[in-house]
């Protein structure tokens, strides 16, 4: 797994980055069985409405090794 952070453009960008191949789901994605007891699948939705509050962008995107997890939020 690698993480970065810089300072881009009047931005804030956050990578995560790591060799699985499988894409999350940036998504409700709870079983409605389980509902908010759940102990996962709520991870990437909590985290994309913060971002999009923040007047942000969260993006999955494939890379040659796996998949990076991109966020852009706005800073003053």
């Amino acid at each position: 797994m690698c993480v970065t952070v810089a300072l881009h453009g009047g931005r804030l960008w956050l990578e995560v980055a790591d060799g699985d191949p499988c894409l999350p789901c940036v998504g409700p994605n709870v079983d409605p069985e389980v509902g908010m007891d759940a102990e996962s699948g709520r991870g990437l939705l909590i985290v994309n409405f913060l971002v999009g509050e923040a007047g942000g962008r969260l993006m999955v995107v494939r890379a040659e090794f796996g998949k990076v997890v991109r966020v852009r939020i706005p800073c003053a």
